[in-house]
């Protein structure tokens, strides 16, 4: 038995020393167009000002094509909206909500506004089973570009 707890044990350890040699991956730079964060967070006090609570944020530049996914929970009956800003670089976005059968709840696909002005996507939809959703967003960009993306919930 001292021999079986032995064996486990050095195994475990053995994942941790590797686990920790491993290099983390490298975090896109914060979003430094206030424009972009600004109006995302105007989006969401407004939301905020009709009971909607705020479930996930987020600012950033984002490589050109990446396709960039979260996960987030959602209860049954609950109606979510999701904010989508992309800054004035942009030629191209893509906002995709799938649920746990992989079944696409939301597919929002475009050209942006172009003329140097930031395009805004707002879809709302409401959850039609408790479990956790994944959300994947993209832009196509030739510079550098901002993106804000939230999600809500009612």
């Amino acid at each position: 038995m001292q021999k079986i707890f032995s064996l486990v044990m050095m195994m475990c350890l053995g994942t941790v020393a590797v686990m920790a040699q491993k290099p983390a991956a490298a975090k896109q730079p914060a979003c430094t167009d206030a424009k972009v964060h600004g109006k995302l967070v105007s989006i969401d006090k407004e939301l905020e000002s009709k009971q909607y609570k705020l479930v996930y944020f987020s600012s950033e530049n984002i490589p050109s094509k990446a396709m960039v996914p979260f996960k987030f929970e959602v209860k049954q009956g609950e109606t979510y909206q999701v904010n989508y800003v992309v800054g004035a670089n942009a030629s191209k976005y893509q906002l995709t909500v799938v649920d746990e059968q992989v079944k696409e709840v939301i597919k929002e696909k475009g050209k942006t506004v172009g003329n140097e002005q930031m395009t805004v996507v707002s879809k709302q939809f409401t959850a039609s089973s408790t479990g956790v959703y994944m959300l994947v967003f993209s832009q196509q960009t030739k510079a550098g570009n901002c993106v804000g993306i939230s999600v809500l919930k009612k």
